[in-house]
This record gives C-alpha cells, structure tokens and sequence, in this order.
C-alpha cells in the first residue's frame, strides 16, 4: 500500500488568571482583552477542538518534498465546511427559485442534488466526518454553487442589491444557526418558496443571478 505525509492540526485555548483594577466589571473585561502579554498564559488541553487534516503529501516523510494532494472535505476544519458548503446551498437556492418564477417543479436531478446536501449539511453540523458528495462515476461532484461576492457586485441599484442580500442574509442566518438542513427542507417542501423571501426579492434575485424562468431550459 503507498505512503502517505498527512498534517493534522488542532485549536489548542490559553487562558491566564489576572487581576485588573477597574471602575466597573466591563472596564476590567476591557483591560482583560486588550492585555497583550500573554507570557504566563497556560494551555487548556480539556478544551482542545477537534482535530483536521492541513495537508497531504504522496510519500513518506514527504512534507513540502512530495507532491501536495488536495484533503478530501470532509477531514476539513467544520467551520471551513460550513463556509463551503454555503456556495452549494447557493447554487440550489437558484435553481428552485428558477422553478418557482417559471411555475414549473424541479427536476429528479436537482432534488437529488438538494437531498445530498440536506444530508452534508446535517453530517456537518453533526460533527460526522463524511462522506464527499460523490457522483455517479465516483468521482467528487463537481462545486454548483457561485461566489456571493461576484453576485452582489452584479446588482447595480439599491433594490437589486437589498434583493440579492435578502437571500444570501437568509442562508448566512443558516450557517450561523446551524440550520442549513432545516431551512433546504423547508423550500423543498414549499415547492421553493420560503417566509424569509418575498416574491419581489424573488423575481430581483432571480434576474440579477441571470435566472430566467422558461426561457432556459436545464432539465
């Protein structure tokens, strides 16, 4: 069987004990914070986080020598996951909003792909470590979603970009709530339609991501 370098890290807390003199307890947290010197600081090894692979290498003791191989995502850092897996949910976002607009259901293939992501989304926020989204050859499934920045620089008017934000705010929201899973499954069964998006913030966002409705044809 071959060889491989793999680099592993973990977040390791420091924390330190100090007295501070202050008029109020918030002063005293804001001295606290701004304290810089960190020499008697002490290692919290009961708070290590979880531990990640930063990097793979074809060989033995290759680290920086052999060939550098990309790390599947799944032995990623979760909050890197998470921020991944955003671009996907993205990218699904269009597509049942493109269905909505057009009055026409979503096809087997991107409900497959929407299901495969409710079930990522909910192994990450459970800490599980896989699987890679796979494709029928096996090989990893090719990224579909698209860089939010790129689309918000697209929206030339307040309303297209307020449009746009409200979508994007609404998956952020989901990120940060851990409800990614949840909130896929909601617009699947409301046959894409969600309380966070109204329908003129649909129709904006749909035509700033260059969503339009019948006149293309993905299925």
């Amino acid at each position: 069987m071959p060889d491989y370098t793999i680099e592993t890290m973990y977040h390791l807390p420091v924390y330190r004990r100090r007295t501070y003199r202050a008029a109020t307890v918030a002063q005293a947290c804001r001295l606290a914070v701004e304290d810089e010197d960190w020499a008697a600081g002490s290692l919290d090894h009961d708070s290590a986080e979880e531990t990640f692979v930063t990097g793979i290498w074809d060989g033995a003791d290759a680290a920086w020598s052999g060939s550098a191989l990309p790390v599947p995502a799944q032995f990623e850092e979760t909050v890197q996951r998470k921020a991944g897996h955003f671009e996907t949910l993205l990218g699904l976002l269009k597509m049942m909003l493109a269905d909505v607009r057009a009055g026409r259901a979503s096809s087997e293939e991107w409900v497959e792909r929407a299901e495969q992501a409710v079930g990522l989304g909910e192994a990450i926020l459970a800490g599980a470590r896989g699987p890679d989204p796979q494709g029928r050859d096996g090989d990893p499934r090719p990224d579909r979603g698209e860089d939010a920045q790129e689309h918000l620089s697209l929206a030339a008017t307040a309303a297209e970009r307020d449009a746009v934000l409200t979508g994007l705010r609404l998956l952020q929201r989901a990120i940060e709530t851990d409800s990614l899973a949840p909130l896929l499954r909601d617009i699947l069964t409301n046959g894409g339609a969600h309380p966070g998006l109204d329908p003129d913030a649909i129709d904006t966002l749909c035509e700033r991501l260059n969503i339009q409705g019948g006149h293309q044809d993905r299925h």
